[in-house]
């Protein structure tokens, strides 16, 4: 903001004068990015929550607002990276993350489509490709500790559910998060 102020200042008195071919900054303050909550000592931004709707990472949620439900989905996958990470889980293969790349892509629009969305929240497709990666080993994490039911059934699937529920509390509870927005 006051490089905004200072901005307006000089052009009021005549110190300033635009270069050409410079787009001279904003006259209002425009939100760049927010900080929405830090997990484990990692920062989890406004763009980041954006990225991961954008791009069907997480899944679109029904409220009028779907950041905070996206932000808590955020949360919890980086308290399970945390705790994935503290065991030895195989990576995925190459197609298993081209495959989900691909996925990813399409969801996007194309790949012109997804690298406006990347840019706009300053990811690279390495970056993207890292988040698949470890999007990949946390299911791996999971399906090893808690396995699915055989056989299959509505009772044990919600049965396992709440285990996995039972977990993810235990792991919000021990875990040192501060959530900025509401």
């Amino acid at each position: 903001m006051w490089l905004c102020t200072m901005v307006g200042a000089l052009a009021a008195i005549g110190g300033w004068r635009p270069v050409e071919g410079v787009e001279p900054p904003p006259a209002a303050e425009q939100l760049l990015d927010r900080i929405l909550a830090v997990v484990q000592g990692q920062v989890i931004l406004l763009s980041d929550v954006r990225l991961f709707l954008d791009t069907g990472l997480v899944e679109p949620f029904a409220a009028a607002d779907p950041i905070p439900p996206a932000l808590e989905r955020l949360i919890q996958r980086r308290l399970i990276l945390d705790e994935a990470a503290r065991y030895v889980v195989d990576d995925p293969t190459p197609d298993e993350v081209d495959a989900r790349m691909t996925q990813i892509v399409q969801h996007a629009g194309g790949r012109p489509a997804l690298d406006a969305v990347l840019a706009a929240a300053g990811y690279t497709s390495e970056d993207l490709e890292q988040v698949v990666l470890d999007n990949l080993r946390i299911e791996r994490y999971q399906m090893r500790r808690f396995p699915p039911p055989a056989p299959p059934s509505a009772e044990a699937a919600a049965a396992r559910q709440a285990l996995i529920d039972d977990w993810l509390a235990s792991l919000r509870a021990r875990g040192a998060v501060i959530r900025v927005m509401p």
